[in-house]
């Protein structure tokens, strides 16, 4: 950009020959210019492609992998093992076994596998649960020389998949059958060139097959004489040259026949035994060698990467190569299997040998690439890093203030110049340097903060120690008006107020965040944030403490913030994931792990204002912002599995026999039975060049999203009967995909049995009705029968009531009875007394005395009041007397009266003064009237009747 300026600038100022003659000078500034910019990019020219190794321990099959493809259909790999087909969904490995070894493997447009082995050829088909089954082709194919040819190679053609070996070659077409070509001679791989299908011959030529016929490639016979074919490739679109791999190297075809295309390449290619290649992209190659592992070109042979075990390869026997739909180059090796992420931006030195150690950070200074490590500071020389004489230990930080390169370390603080280092300061630990002002910075170390000004010559020189100043200052932010900001311990961030002259800490402010296991603060945009383990702050100067901020995703935990090269803030997760926001709009990329970075030490640094710089545990990775995090959204992803995440499986732990997998696009709601008390799903990223971790919520359980997990599987527990939706999501995009599934209800609660049940409900109901009607139809007649007899009881009561009131009025009148018969046998005993008296004493007047006391004695008004109680008391005695016995007397009467109230003789004879031998003689003639003999009593007879 500065080199298109500068000559727009120029010419457009001056004619050519004018520049020519007269600004000598200028074209010299112009050319120091450009090789400065050159040289400049190639600073950053270090690094080679993450790669990825999958051992046998990883996907739990054979050592060998022969061939490797990419299925168009659902973005899984497949791989031709030793011990079987092997499936890789970029999250989970699947092997499906086969008896045979298996030397090739194809997934045609139509996601049709097929495979090739020793006599064998066949399709893979998927049965119910997702998984695949082996059916063979061979029984289709006639002879016996069959039998002993591998089919080493499976290509696609317009007429149909084509089969072969070293000497055979079938094609299977679209009706199912089988058709034999006839092949020039042994022949080695076909391959697919602009649309025409080439075959070498071995030790005959190149050959190219057209409507069944093969026609020799002129010169190509003399020319590949003894050469050992490799691959047959195409060269750009703009040349469409052919382009031949051979154990001699890499040739292609021009109108003068076949040229070497590159020399060195080509020593290379000979020296370490070309075997597999494939064309990565527009301009760039890959080459797989038996003996020193993959180089990969561009389309003038020159050597970009050599990757190999030593920088990270699994090996450096390369059996097969393919590249899939976002670029990536997949290696199938003798051991193992290794992902190289081309598509990923960021290019990853890695310290293989330790010498470097782990990386604590980085800077462009002087037209060189420094980084410093806990083995010393380090500058770049070539593909290479030297230390730099003096700095062995640990190295903090790195930074350029006003053209000087500071270098904090264990040992103290070093001013940088010339790939030299100065010893400016012996306060250990300089771990943080910020600028004050253009003549003053300000360290935290071990044990002060410490500041440092310009000396007459205008270099940094160390000043004093702070005074009154906090110890392990590991953190500082920068406000205006003297006011710093550290952080000191875990989770404790302290504001300092420095006076004028930066001398002195004269106003301490302190703010705790409790139950975080780590805070950290970055400034951008005169907004002071604090970063925590479970939430972002940042600072209200109103109301003077940290508030929460809601503008992050609270699915991942802010580690810190960092600036880019365009003063954006770049923020990153524990999880490894990078964020940033540019207009407004979140982007996240996600190509580390949560262990790649240096924990509690992380750091992120913009070498200038395109490139960055990511400190590693081993080495480091360089990175072009703009295509780190894609803004022109032109990531390669093949239509037909999408971006983000999906659902690839489900499995019920307690019945592997219902376990599940999928092909993509699967949108039927699944059914599950209520007795599966645990049903997982599996998860797979549908991209294979970022660190895939998913987010999930299941509508129906929890409305929330989980924080984002590395486990590519989620387990739920006891779900109840209804339906839910599991939505899903990759921290790299934000691309939702849905899942639904039904959980069934138990067998007694289906249609059927609620239609029962509403029955026997109804039924219920009615035996209820009818019991209630029954117990109230009981409890009306036990109420009836209750007041029936209450009733009665009243009414007994009454009676009862009325005999005691009777029995009272009888004692009554049977006490006035006897009290006025008292009386009458008194008054008849004291009448006669006196009739005795007188008749002694007074003879002249005897007569009309005695006529009155006999008078008074016992008259019949007495006896008429003396019956009348008597019947009250006795109820009719005397009727019923007389009913019976009808020859009774009137004294017979009375004397049976005075026996039933038991009176003796002798008040029975003063009542009816008589004498009491009158008495006897009534008693007996009232026994001869009642007829009762003399062993019975009158008296008790009386009280009898």
């Amino acid at each position: 950009m500065i080199l298109t300026t500068s000559c727009n600038f120029f010419l457009g100022k001056f004619s050519f020959p004018k520049l020519c003659l007269n600004n000598f000078l200028w074209i010299c500034f112009l050319l120091v210019l450009i090789n400065g910019n050159v040289f400049g990019e190639g600073i950053f020219d270090i690094g080679n492609p993450k790669i990825k190794p999958f051992s046998r321990a990883d996907y739990l099959a054979h050592r060998q992998n022969w061939s490797v493809c990419q299925s168009p259909k659902n973005g899984n790999m497949y791989f031709a093992n030793s011990k079987g087909l092997l499936e890789y969904d970029g999250s989970r490995w699947r092997l499906f076994a086969s008896n045979q070894t298996l030397r090739s493997v194809l997934v045609d447009r139509k996601g049709r596998i097929f495979t090739g082995a020793l006599g064998e050829f066949g399709e893979w088909k998927r049965n119910e649960k997702g998984d695949l089954k082996y059916n063979s082709l061979k029984a289709k194919i006639g002879g016996k020389e069959f039998k002993e040819e591998s089919i080493w190679n499976i290509v696609e053609t317009e007429d149909g998949i084509l089969f072969q070996s070293f000497a055979f070659a079938y094609l299977y077409i679209s009706d199912g059958s089988i058709k034999p070509l006839k092949v020039p001679s042994n022949i080695h791989f076909f391959n697919n060139v602009f649309g025409d299908l080439f075959v070498p011959g071995i030790d005959n030529g190149v050959f190219r097959l057209k409507k069944g016929v093969f026609e020799e490639i002129p010169d190509s016979k003399a020319f590949f004489k003894n050469h050992a074919y490799a691959a047959l490739l195409a060269s750009d679109e703009k040349d469409k040259q052919l382009w031949v791999g051979t154990s001699k190297g890499v040739f292609k075809q021009t109108k003068d026949g076949f040229l070497p295309l590159n020399a060195e390449l080509n020593a290379m290619l000979n020296k370490y035994k070309l075997n597999k290649a494939v064309k990565i992209k527009d301009g760039w190659y890959a080459f797989g060698t038996l003996l020193n592992g993959i180089l990969i070109c561009n389309e003038k042979g020159e050597v970009k990467y050599h990757l190999n075990k030593n920088n990270g390869l699994g090996n450096n026997t390369v059996l097969a190569l393919n590249v899939d739909a976002e670029g990536n180059l997949w290696a199938g090796l003798d051991n193992g299997i290794s992902l190289i992420q081309l598509a990923n931006p960021l290019k990853f030195y890695q310290d293989i040998s330790g010498d470097i150690g782990a990386v604590y950070d980085g800077v462009v200074f002087q037209n060189h690439l420094y980084i410093g490590s806990n083995h010393g500071l380090f500058v770049k020389e070539g593909d290479k890093f030297v230390l730099v004489p003096n700095t062995q230990g640990q190295v903090w930080q790195l930074n350029v203030f006003e053209g000087q390169l500071i270098c904090g370390h264990n040992d103290g603080t070093f001013l940088i110049d010339n790939k030299q280092a100065k010893k400016i300061s012996d306060v250990t630990g300089g771990w943080v340097t910020k600028q004050l002002d253009k003549n003053t910075l300000l360290q935290g170390t071990y044990t002060r903060m410490v500041l440092f000004r310009k000396d007459g010559a205008g270099k940094w020189t160390f000043s004093k120690i702070i005074e009154n100043s906090p110890e392990s200052v590991k953190e500082i932010e920068i406000e205006k008006n003297n006011t710093v900001w550290i952080k000191r311990v875990p989770n404790q961030i302290l504001k300092l107020q420095l006076t004028n002259d930066y001398d002195l800490v004269k106003n301490r402010t302190f703010f705790e965040f409790p139950n975080v296991s780590y805070v950290n603060i970055s400034y951008f945009q005169n907004q002071l944030l604090a970063t925590t383990s479970s939430n972002v702050y940042r600072f209200d100067l109103a109301r003077k403490k940290f508030l929460l901020e809601n503008s992050f995703p609270r699915q991942q935990s802010v580690v810190k913030f960092f600036k880019s090269g365009n003063k954006e803030a770049l923020a990153l997760n524990s999880n490894g994931l990078l964020s940033t926001w540019k207009q407004n709009k979140l982007y996240q990329a996600s190509y580390f792990d949560s262990k790649s970075f240096i924990d509690g030490s992380e750091q992120i640094k913009a070498l200038n204002e395109e490139h960055l710089m990511f400190c590693l545990e081993e080495g480091f990775a360089i990175g072009n912002y703009r295509q780190l995090f894609n803004f022109e959204q032109d990531k390669i992803v093949k239509e037909g599995f999408g971006d983000g995440a999906m659902v690839s499986g489900f499995f019920l732990e307690n019945s592997s026999e219902l376990n599940q997998n999928f092909e993509i696009g699967k949108d039927k709601a699944f059914t599950f039975s209520n007795k599966n008390k645990a049903i997982g799903f599996w998860f797979k990223p549908n991209s294979y060049s970022q660190s895939a971790q998913f987010s999930y919520k299941l509508e129906g359980l929890n409305n929330n999203w989980s924080a984002y997990q590395t486990e590519n599987f989620k387990v739920f527990n006891s779900l109840s009967a209804g339906k839910y939706t599991l939505f899903l999501k990759a921290n790299f995009s934000d691309k939702i995909s849905t899942f639904q599934f039904e959980i069934l209800p138990p067998w007694y609660w289906n249609g059927w049995s609620k239609i029962g049940y509403f029955l026997m409900f109804l039924g219920l109901v009615y035996l209820l009705n009818f019991l209630h009607e029954r117990r109230l139809k009981k409890h009306q007649e036990k109420l009836e029968e209750l007041h029936r007899q209450r009733v009665e009881h009243k009414q007994q009561e009454i009676v009862m009531l009325r005999n005691e009131q009777l029995e009272k009025d009888i004692i009554r009148k049977s006490e006035e009875l006897a009290n006025s018969t008292m009386v009458l046998i008194k008054k008849n005993e004291l009448l006669s007394q006196i009739k005795e008296e007188v008749t002694d004493k007074v003879k002249e007047k005897s007569d009309s005395i005695l006529r009155l006391i006999e008078k008074n004695i016992s008259t019949n008004s007495d006896w008429k009041v003396f019956e009348s109680n008597f019947n009250q008391v006795h109820e009719s005695f005397l009727k019923k007397l007389q009913q019976d016995f009808p020859m009774l007397s009137h004294g017979d009467l009375k004397l049976a009266a005075y026996l039933r109230m038991n009176l003796s003789t002798k008040e029975i004879a003063q009542l009816l003064n008589i004498t009491a031998r009158s008495v006897e003689l009534k008693r007996y003639r009232l026994r001869k009237k009642l007829n009762i003999t003399s062993d019975e009593n009158l008296n008790d007879l009386m009280m009898r009747i």
